[in-house]
């Protein structure tokens, strides 16, 4: 049976995944295609993308270790 600070630890991931994807991959495909003028607005939506996914990284790694924490007091 699980308990309610148990979950699977690959799901806390898959946003920042896919921000840095987004901020990485995507975008500066979308550049690379596209007319100079999208640049600016490229340059700051990839900024925002790594600023969110850092955020989300360190709220899903708090939550991780959370979890870890009250599952050892749980096995005491």
């Amino acid at each position: 049976m699980f308990h309610s600070f148990q979950r699977p630890a690959g799901r806390e991931y898959t946003v920042t995944i896919a921000l840095l994807a987004a901020a990485l991959i995507f975008i500066p495909a979308l550049v690379a295609v596209s007319q100079p003028m999208i640049y600016s607005p490229a340059i700051g939506a990839s900024a925002v993308c790594v600023t969110a996914a850092w955020f989300h990284w360190k709220r899903s790694r708090r939550v991780l270790v959370s979890a870890m924490i009250a599952e050892r007091e749980a096995a005491k």
